[in-house]
């Protein structure tokens, strides 16, 4: 008697064992979070979009310096769509990312670089905003870096947040751009060839 009830506890366990592993699967996890993949066609629309769009890679080491940073502004300004795109990042890599960090924000998964290219941002992380309709800032998060290598020591300047908190007042804004420090975008195609190098 002991005997089965030791082995059907082994298979439920072995079962849990697979039930997890199947939800914890990078294509389980992407539909989990919603991932959205976007084209061309999905870019028009969504490109009109009031919100924040944050175009992000986790391979840049100030992106993921950023991502504390990112997670205060969306939980200070929760009525305000926050989205992290993702350029010429492979799907696993962004599972891998929602998995460590669960960012809580919309991911957006812009796979031939189309959005990137509607909303005219070149590095990451680099910031969007877009409010009645009209693109009012892009640029850099604050002015924590002055060029690629040399970071200050305090924040002197949080443009991202002062751009918000001033929509968030109901105030007018005036289209302002900066200068964005981070990691080039490339396009997806060149990061697969060097990639594709790489292995021969």
């Amino acid at each position: 008697m002991q005997t089965k009830i030791r082995v059907r506890l082994i298979c439920l366990a072995l079962l849990g064992v697979g039930v997890w592993e199947s939800l914890h699967s990078p294509d389980a996890l992407a539909e989990s979070t919603q991932i959205e993949r976007l084209d061309a066609a999905k870019v028009g629309s969504l490109a009109k979009q009031d919100g924040v769009f944050i175009f992000f890679d986790p391979t840049c080491p100030i992106c993921a310096e950023y991502f504390p940073t990112i997670e205060r502004l969306i939980a200070r300004f929760g009525q305000v769509k926050f989205s992290l795109v993702f350029c010429a990042v492979d799907s696993d890599r962004i599972a891998e990312f929602v998995r460590d960090y669960k960012p809580r924000c919309r991911i957006l998964s812009d796979v031939d670089g189309s959005l990137r290219a509607a909303l005219d941002a070149h590095v990451t992380p680099e910031a969007v905003v877009k409010s009645a309709g009209k693109n009012v800032y892009s640029g850099r998060i604050d002015d924590r870096y002055a060029s690629i290598g040399h970071r200050r020591s305090v924040v002197g300047v949080h443009d991202l947040e002062n751009i918000l908190a001033t929509i968030s007042n109901g105030q007018t804004v005036l289209p302002s751009k900066t200068a964005a420090v981070g990691c080039f975008i490339e396009p997806a195609n060149s990061k697969s060839l060097a990639h594709s190098k790489k292995e021969n």
